[in-house]
């Protein structure tokens, strides 16, 4: 407001009434242009008016500017619930350590004992597992629980419960060597003949392990049975080959008359000088059995030659001895 447009409001004009400078209505117009005038930015100093000159409740929405108000222009506990929008807290705003206590949850408080109360239609957007307090997946939430709820490696011996593992759950291939308690494995989890040679460890089948005839000839390896392998009297002509037994096989004095077959015995079997004459059965040698010139004097007994033994002709001079009185006869 200009100092001439002020003194019109306080000067007396014609036809104003005697008494009096300025009507209440003056007073007015000119407060109106004064506080118009101060108003404008050219008439206020920039940073010239401070909180001490802004009076109580001065300033509203009006006059704040969009973002103008961070944290350092809130005031300690200024900002109550009803201040804050519907859906403007997210995750991101609660502090891990907030320790939000049940009561302040609307509705169904989520605690361990609320297994099977709690929606999804409860929970807004995704929870953190920083904000969720002890166990929060149990045994009772099965049909509600999907694999995508779990991280990889989250769940552990302790959390499995007895028997809750069946053979649906477990993988082809899954189940090795270090994964089968020590003698877990009996004879009815084996398959029929799963059991080969490659399984079985050196000298683990023994006696027992055989069922009777079990070991066929196949089954026996070359040179495998010795004679002590064989129990007395169980060897019979059935088990000799032809020609099998020679004479390495046979003990001494083992060949008796009774195992020679008649006629078997020839010259060839015979050693020289072998036959004495108790061998011999009386009248067995013939003329036929004597070489010739083989009987000589010592062979032949006293008066053992008589006349029918003497060939005609055979008896000379030299044959026959002296005769009574030396009377050679010619």
């Amino acid at each position: 407001m200009s100092r001439d447009s002020a003194k019109a409001h306080y000067t007396k004009q014609p036809g104003d009434p005697d008494e009096g400078f300025i009507t209440a209505s003056d007073a007015q117009a000119a407060i109106d242009d004064i506080y118009d005038d101060m108003s404008a930015p050219a008439v206020i100093a920039d940073g010239s008016v401070t909180s001490g000159k802004i009076a109580a409740d001065a300033v509203g929405s009006a006059q704040i500017a969009t973002g103008a108000v961070g944290s350092g222009e809130l005031a300690t506990d200024a900002v109550t619930s009803d201040k804050i929008a519907d859906g403007a807290v997210s995750n991101a705003h609660v502090a891990s350590d907030a320790a939000i206590a049940a009561s302040k949850v609307a509705g169904t408080a989520v605690t361990q004992a609320d297994t099977g109360t709690v929606t999804n239609g409860m929970l807004a957007g995704s929870i953190a597992k920083t904000k969720v307090a002890g166990t929060a997946i149990t045994a009772a939430d099965t049909g509600t629980v999907t694999g995508t709820m779990i991280a990889a490696g989250a769940v552990d011996n302790g959390n499995l419960a007895a028997n809750a593992v069946n053979e649906a759950k477990i993988a082809s291939g899954a189940v090795t060597t270090v994964k089968i308690a020590d003698d877990a494995v009996t004879s009815d989890k084996i398959a029929d003949n799963a059991v080969t040679a490659a399984q079985i460890a050196a000298n683990a089948v023994g006696a027992s392990e055989l069922a009777d005839n079990a070991v066929d000839t196949a089954a026996i390896a070359a040179d495998a049975v010795t004679a002590d392998k064989i129990a007395n009297d169980t060897i019979t002509a059935a088990e000799l080959a032809a020609n099998s037994v020679g004479t390495s096989e046979l003990a001494n004095d083992s060949v008796t008359a009774a195992k020679i077959l008649d006629g078997t015995i020839t010259a060839n079997e015979i050693q020289n000088a072998s036959i004495t004459g108790a061998k011999l059965v009386n009248d067995t040698i013939t003329a036929t059995q004597i070489a010739a010139n083989a009987v000589g004097a010592s062979e032949l007994a006293d008066n053992a030659v008589d006349t029918n033994a003497i060939q005609n002709g055979a008896v000379t001079s030299a044959k026959i001895g002296r005769i009574c009185g030396c009377v050679a006869i010619t």
